[in-house]
């Protein structure tokens, strides 16, 4: 998607986490290391974009003691975790009218109803205006050069993409994008 950006003409910022991508050339990237750091960084680039594509996968929760030093097997007893900071609805908080905020829901079981209406309920409470829902389980689409899905926007047009590069999906994600922003 950034390099589909910066082919278009955009200056681009790519915020990675835990990304072993190499630097794109006219693109620049700041990498973070946790959710919150994601967050720090989003604060400082999301006012000044126009287009924001939330591909990251980010955990909705972390350990709320992590441990610096390995944990022994005998001392494995729970996990106590805590939220992560919800990317997506703080930065609706901010969004202002001529930002397009697109958002991604990676499910492990099939695209069904009950799917779509909980990528829709995630879009319209989160305040996006586009979410690109896909099926995950089993490491679908991870590594591969394609992806299927359905891309919802919240006029309620549903795009399904089949089998198509993700090349074609960034060209289809960026079309929509900026034909919001007109």
């Amino acid at each position: 998607i950034a390099k589909a950006a910066r082919n278009r003409g955009a200056e681009v910022v790519l915020i990675a986490a835990n990304s072993n991508l190499e630097e794109l050339k006219g693109i620049k990237t700041l990498h973070v290391s946790s959710a919150q750091e994601m967050q720090d960084q989003l604060a400082v680039q999301f006012p000044t974009c126009e287009i924001l594509l939330m591909a990251a996968a980010v955990a909705d929760a972390k350990p709320s003691a992590p441990s610096l030093e390995k944990i022994k097997k005998a001392d494995y007893k729970s996990i106590t975790l805590e939220a992560n900071p919800d990317l997506l609805a703080n930065l609706s908080k901010i969004k202002k009218p001529k930002q397009v905020l697109v958002a991604f829901a990676a499910e492990t079981s099939k695209i069904d109803k009950a799917t779509i209406d909980i990528a829709i309920s995630k879009m319209t409470n989160k305040g996006a205006d586009m979410i690109y829902l896909n099926d995950v389980s089993d490491g679908a689409i991870f590594g591969s050069s394609e992806t299927s899905g359905l891309l919802i926007d919240n006029n309620g047009e549903i795009v399904e993409v089949i089998n198509k590069s993700k090349d074609t999906l960034a060209d289809l994600l960026l079309d929509r994008a900026l034909n919001k922003l007109r």
